[in-house]
C-alpha cells in the first residue's frame, strides 16, 4: 500500500509546474538530494527526523518544501536558517516556528511507525521514489511506504 504524505495542495499548479521543470533540468540538484540527507536504509536518526519535521510543517506542502530545498541546498541548512532566513525564504511565522522547534511527540509517532518492519519513507529525491510519479505536476515530496519499495519500479 502507498500513500502520499503531502502534497502540493498549495493552488499554486504553475508554480509547480515550473519548479519540476527547473528541477529537472539541474541533474546536480537532484544528485545533491540523493546524496544530502535523503531517507533510506542508511539514513541518519537526525536526518530523518528532519524530514519528517519539515513535511509536518503547517503550510509546507510539496512546491513549498521543494523551493525550501532549493534555496538552502540540503535539508540540514533549512534546519541551520534562522526564523528571518526562513521568512525570507518564503515560509509564514508558524512553518518557520515548526521548523525552528517541531513537535518531538510528532516526529516519535512516525519514527516508530518507520521502525516498523517494510515500513518507509521515500522522498522525491530517492532512487525508490517512483518514476512516473515524479514527473506530475507537483509530485509529493514524501511518500510512507508499506511494503516493498522495488515494486515501484514495475
Amino acid at each position: 500500500m502507498l500513500f502520499a504524505y503531502r502534497d502540493v495542495g498549495e493552488g499554486r499548479e504553475q508554480d509547480a509546474e515550473a519548479l519540476r521543470e527547473s528541477l529537472l533540468k539541474h541533474d546536480s540538484f537532484v544528485n545533491k538530494l540523493v546524496t544530502q540527507g535523503i531517507p533510506g536504509k542508511g539514513m541518519l536518526k537526525s536526518t530523518q527526523s528532519q524530514w519528517l519535521a519539515l513535511i509536518r510543517a503547517p503550510g509546507v506542502g510539496s512546491a513549498s518544501l521543494h523551493k525550501l530545498l532549493h534555496h538552502f541546498g540540503s535539508i540540514a541548512e533549512v534546519f541551520s536558517a534562522s526564523a528571518g532566513q526562513l521568512h525570507t525564504a518564503g515560509l509564514k511565522a508558524d512553518a518557520c516556528e515548526a521548523i525552528l522547534h517541531p513537535d518531538e511527540s510528532l516526529i516519535a509517532s512516525d519514527s516508530a511507525w518507520l521502525e516498523e518492519p517494510n515500513h518507509h519513507l521515500l522522498t522525491w529525491g530517492d532512487p525508490d521514489y517512483p518514476v512516473l510519479l515524479r514527473e506530475i505536476p507537483g509530485p509529493p515530496a514524501a511518500l510512507f511506504l508499506k511494503g516493498n519499495p522495488e515494486l515501484l519500479k514495475l
